[in-house]
């Protein structure tokens, strides 16, 4: 699950496993917008080696440079939420 402290809502990331230490992440978000509902979509990659991920936004149609972020992760130490889900990935 990615919850998006922004919108508020929790909703399911495809993830797959580039490599050994990196997986994609990619996810929509329902939400209403003052013209109407949109689904804005997301994409990240997660470096389990180095402990970054960084994260773009994708606008369907636009021509403008989407926003994009990096920052640091903390490994937990139960078992992650990516091996307890191994099962089913695309």
């Amino acid at each position: 699950m990615v919850t998006d402290a922004a919108f508020g809502v929790s909703v399911s990331a495809k993830v797959s496993q580039r490599s050994a230490t990196t997986y994609a992440l990619s996810w929509s978000l329902p939400v209403l917008t003052n013209s109407g509902r949109a689904k804005p979509r997301f994409r990240a990659a997660l470096n389990t080696a180095n402990l970054k991920m960084s994260i773009q936004s994708i606008r369907a149609g636009s021509t403008m440079q989407p926003p994009r972020g990096w920052g640091t992760c903390r490994r937990e130490a139960s078992l992650s939420l990516l091996a307890q889900n191994r099962v089913g990935w695309n």
